[in-house]
């Protein structure tokens, strides 16, 4: 069960001492996550936050580097395979239905790249670090509103972990729900 914290933008938060994918004392280790918004012409708001995690949580996170080297293969050969597939429609028939048989090849395999990337950084693990490892990339999300007239804005942050949520909440005055 996910529980949602609005709060306002401020430069700097409270985190509560404990971790954010699975409870108890933190560690060293943390999980940076970052929001932006743009507010109008060359104006961003951003903010990165490091959330604790315990040393488990984070052997578990991060993906090996031929995974990372797949993924970045695999896109590059995703948008070669969608120009060719737009080529050849375009022969056979409109510009426009080339495009979008161009679009649709590399949502797909882009998809399927990803999705394989995932499964070889997984490999070799067993089936309580892969359940792990998707606590730990669930555990938060941030989503930063635009800021209004007066310069203020609200963020919106999604937590996993309900305890941890209530008490970001209540260290930062910010709204559950």
């Amino acid at each position: 069960m996910t529980v949602k914290v609005k709060t306002e933008y401020m430069s700097s938060f409270t985190i509560p001492h404990m971790r954010v994918a699975c409870g108890g004392v933190p560690g060293s280790k943390t999980k940076r996550v970052s929001g932006s918004a743009s507010s109008g012409r060359k104006k961003y708001t951003t903010l990165t936050l490091d959330f604790p995690l315990c040393e488990e949580c984070a052997a578990v996170r991060g993906s090996r580097w031929y995974a990372v080297l797949f993924a970045v293969a695999g896109v590059l050969v995703s948008l070669v395979l969608g120009v060719v597939a737009g080529n050849l429609v375009a022969q056979r028939l409109t510009t426009g239905l080339a495009v979008l048989a161009a679009i649709v090849v590399i949502a797909v395999a882009i998809y399927l790249t990803i999705w394989l990337a995932n499964k070889i950084a997984q490999s070799g693990m067993t089936a309580e670090q892969r359940k792990r490892r998707k606590a730990v990339r669930r555990s938060v999300r941030m989503a930063v509103s635009t800021p209004g007239v007066f310069g203020k804005g609200s963020i919106r942050f999604t937590f996993a972990n309900p305890a941890f949520a209530t008490k970001f909440a209540a260290l930062n005055g910010g709204i559950t729900g």
